[in-house]
């Protein structure tokens, strides 16, 4: 399943547009069964009093009952008025879908993209970190002057900051992305896992 896909079944704002789009199909059928009667069929039992000359002799009834719809503009009115409301909720379920959808987008971007900065900088370090050798064997050398070491020096310190930035903010986007999709993502740094939508 892809990621949009588990976002629309578990994220909360689509579980209720969802709930409001099948609770909208039902008042549109209940609607339109008001066009139709309503007969009913009950059986009625009369307890009666010992006193009087039938005593023992319950009445038992067999009632039957029709309710015509007569008020036929105001069932189409409220039939109108469900599938007003049943539109509503359908066109509200596409644009959470759609806002939802985007948003994932968004984040899976953001996601790729800190990933690449990530493998970057991995492959960057270990270079500065030569560089600094390097520079250290050339300072004790006499080739190199103690400000080119240590600029050698605060670049690392940058590029492992920066690093540090990065990865905080690729565990901020898969935190976000675990928040839409509603279910644990894999935090390996590989977005393998990710199908696209």
């Amino acid at each position: 399943m892809s990621v949009c896909g588990r976002a629309k079944g578990k994220k909360s704002s689509a579980c209720k547009v969802r709930l409001a789009d099948r609770i909208g199909q039902d008042e549109l059928k209940l609607a339109q069964k008001k066009f139709y009667p309503d007969i009913g069929v009950r059986v009625e039992w009369t307890q009666t009093d010992k006193s009087g000359g039938e005593s023992g002799r319950d009445p038992v009834l067999l009632v039957f009952q029709m309710n015509l719809p007569l008020w036929h503009d105001s069932y189409r009115a409220a039939e109108r008025q469900a599938k007003a409301n049943l539109i509503s909720a359908m066109q509200q379920k596409k644009d959470t879908e759609n806002s939802l959808a985007a948003q994932v987008a968004s984040v899976l971007y953001d996601l790729e993209e800190s990933q690449r900065k990530i493998n970057l900088y991995g492959n960057i370090i270990p270079s500065i970190e030569q560089l600094i050798n390097a520079s250290e064997t050339a300072y004790r050398a006499g080739t190199v002057d103690f400000l080119g070491l240590l600029d050698s020096q605060k670049m690392l310190l940058q590029y492992m900051l920066d690093y540090q930035r990065v990865l905080t903010d690729n565990r901020q986007k898969l935190a976000e992305l675990e928040l839409l999709v509603g279910s644990e993502m894999s935090a390996d740094g590989n977005l393998q896992f990710f199908e696209r939508y």
